[in-house]
């Protein structure tokens, strides 16, 4: 099942944190090398909201991480991810089952 991640309309403070692990056998996968692009597409018209660079925190263990500028979180709506990993081998990974779920600030 596809997981959804909460935020909040222009929120910059939390980044999006990921592990690669492969689905079949559950080990971790490095990331070390590795180029890694965030995309988000609006899910019906599959037109892209935004993307931008990962930045790996520890290659070896597979974790990365998405910081947000506020115009990527400007629009609400619930938006389907997408996670492009070019490893240093040139193979192409993807990460793609999750959302992003932008609300307008309620405080």
């Amino acid at each position: 099942m596809a997981e959804t991640f909460p935020f909040v309309k222009g929120q910059t403070k939390e980044p999006l944190n990921f592990v690669l692990i492969n689905k079949k056998t559950g080990a971790v996968l490095s990331v070390d090398a590795a180029t890694i692009t965030l995309y988000a597409f609006h899910p019906k018209s599959k037109d892209e909201l935004f993307n931008g660079s990962c930045t790996i925190d520890d290659g070896p263990n597979g974790e990365f991480h998405y910081d947000f500028i506020a115009a990527d979180l400007n629009e609400t709506g619930t938006f389907k991810g997408l996670v492009k990993i070019i490893f240093s081998d040139t193979k192409i990974g993807k990460i793609e089952d999750f959302y992003i779920k932008v609300i307008d600030d309620e405080s």
